[in-house]
């Protein structure tokens, strides 16, 4: 059997080929770029345990610049399907404050109307790192815990009484003394 490749079709090829490069050449240009601007995080590419590594080790050290004097835990696991990476931290600031920082290492999503993973395709991901999953947890303090039961009793917060810690969701807490 012999397959015969019109000019045009020859042509289509080379013309998508020479695209696909062009998008290969842009996107090394777009990670050198960012490794440029950002030489205090690490490159996923040089660091052993390769990507969720490196985006664990990333997200500690912005945390710590950004939200100085609150101590995080940054775990990471490796399963069969993927990995993911846990923020922990107690007090300290809002969960949305935390995303804002971590939201670019998220390897992409799960879609539930499909059954598939969504991949996330961006040059910040290919230079530091991503976990396929993220989850971030905030804890509260035994003393902030005391004073929001405080504030509950003295106010009487009716609306936040299946879960009176919603009250806390949107405050940003300095350590406990």
């Amino acid at each position: 059997m012999t397959i015969t490749i019109t000019a045009e079709q020859h042509a289509s090829y080379a013309l998508q080929n020479a695209a696909y490069q062009d998008k290969q050449t842009m996107r090394r240009n777009a990670v050198e770029a960012l490794v440029k601007q950002h030489p205090e995080l690490v490159r996923a590419d040089s660091i052993k345990g390769g990507s969720l590594v490196a985006a664990a080790k990333n997200i500690r050290h912005e945390l710590k610049q950004a939200f100085p004097g609150v101590k995080f835990s940054v775990t990471t696991s490796r399963f069969s399907g993927g990995d993911s990476l846990r923020v922990r931290w107690t007090d300290g600031p809002t969960i949305d404050r935390v995303r804002e920082i971590t939201r670019k290492y998220k390897g992409g999503n799960f879609n539930g109307s499909e059954d598939l993973y969504e991949y996330n395709d961006s040059a910040w991901i290919d230079a530091f790192g991503d976990a396929n999953y993220m989850s971030l947890d905030r804890d509260y303090s035994p003393k902030i815990q005391q004073w929001i039961n405080e504030q509950i009793a003295k106010f009487g917060y009716n609306d936040h009484l299946n879960n009176p810690h919603r009250i806390l969701d949107e405050l940003n807490i300095k350590a406990a003394k």
